[in-house]
């Protein structure tokens, strides 16, 4: 439990406390300002979580992909799960099976994603990590088969 979380408890206990003693509330005549406060502030508190844990994903495969560690080698292709398919030069949406990660694809040219459709998987090498955006790029080489996966 989240310490806003339990900051939201406790205040409602007080409430409820003084509620049930028939006493007047500890100098809160509102509660929903405070309240909707709160939330506002563990959703920021879940947002930053999420986006520190993408940042420190795309880190710690970055390293892998450019560096490579010991007794590992990074897979060629992976496969890429498309979730929203665009046409160039809007990026795919995808999920790579192997890492977990959402990321995104890129099709050369308008033709290139004819075969490719949503929910079909494709076997693509890493192209970038840009980890201002925490985002995979992968490139679209035409192969509509699912690579073995090596992960």
């Amino acid at each position: 439990m989240s310490p806003l979380q339990s900051g939201q408890e406790n205040f409602l206990m007080t409430e409820v406390q003084s509620a049930l003693l028939k006493r007047p509330p500890k100098a809160i005549t509102e509660p929903e300002p405070i309240l909707s406060g709160l939330q506002r502030m563990g959703q920021t508190a879940k947002d930053i979580a999420k986006e520190a844990n993408r940042l420190w994903s795309a880190i710690a495969i970055k390293c892998a992909w450019e560096i490579g560690l010991e007794k590992y080698t990074f897979p060629e292709k992976l496969s890429f799960l498309v979730m929203e398919k665009h046409s160039p030069p809007t990026p795919c949406i995808g999920f790579v099976l192997e890492l977990g990660l959402v990321a995104k694809m890129c099709f050369a040219g308008k033709r290139d994603g004819d075969n490719v459709q949503a929910s079909g998987v494709v076997g693509v090498p890493i192209r970038d990590v840009k980890l201002t955006e925490r985002h995979f790029w992968f490139e679209f080489t035409g192969a509509v088969e699912v690579p073995a996966a090596k992960v």
